[in-house]
């Protein structure tokens, strides 16, 4: 761990989780909550809670009802898992200190490699992989209330405008995003740096 002003890293415990890739991570109460990842053999559903203050861990639930873990996010406050369920749809949960979960919503947009990030108003959900692979990315954009525990459909982006894997971040009202996949799939994977900016 880097501390903020400190000029060397410092080594932490090792975490209850088991060795993956592609853990999603974000930081809350003065906590780092670990959620997810995978091998090559399955993706994982459990995590980890750090205290950055006294460097112990506790271990998060599987998130209920998901086989594999789509992002996480912090919503005013409330740490919100996202995974993806059987029938490759999201359902979403709020996570408890003691590491148990709330569902609050579900089921929600199909599951497609696309780009979530937490804003002020919710989990925006945007674009990603419409079928087969090589088929352009679709447009549409969805909002999870955790409040209300629904999803509300967005107005499509601009024709053109679709991404697969797109990096994502909120300002307020407005959605930032940057990179991705013009096309989806392993056949035919272009690259674009071009940045696009949501408002909703």
């Amino acid at each position: 761990m880097l501390a903020a002003g400190a000029e060397q890293w410092s080594e932490l415990p090792d975490s209850p989780m088991g060795p993956r890739a592609g853990t999603h991570a974000v930081a809350w109460q003065g906590r780092a909550v670990l959620l997810g990842g995978g091998d090559a053999a399955r993706g994982y559903t459990d995590g980890a809670i750090l205290d950055l203050a006294t460097r112990t861990w506790s271990a998060v639930d599987p998130l209920p009802g998901a086989v594999s873990v789509a992002a996480v996010a912090v919503v005013d406050d409330d740490v919100v898992g996202l995974g993806i369920d059987a029938d490759g749809r999201l359902a979403a949960a709020t996570l408890a200190v003691d590491g148990s979960w709330q569902p609050v919503a579900g089921p929600g947009p199909s599951a497609r490699r696309s780009a979530i990030t937490a804003t002020s108003h919710g989990v925006f959900v945007w674009s990603g992989a419409a079928g087969a692979a090589g088929q352009p990315p679709v447009r549409t954009a969805w909002l999870l209330s955790v409040d209300a525990g629904e999803w509300t459909a967005l107005p499509d982006s601009p024709a053109g405008s679709g991404r697969c894997l797109a990096g994502a971040a909120a300002d307020g009202s407005a959605v930032y995003l940057v990179g991705g996949l013009s096309q989806c799939g392993d056949a035919a994977m272009v690259s674009s740096s071009d940045a696009i900016v949501l408002g909703f």
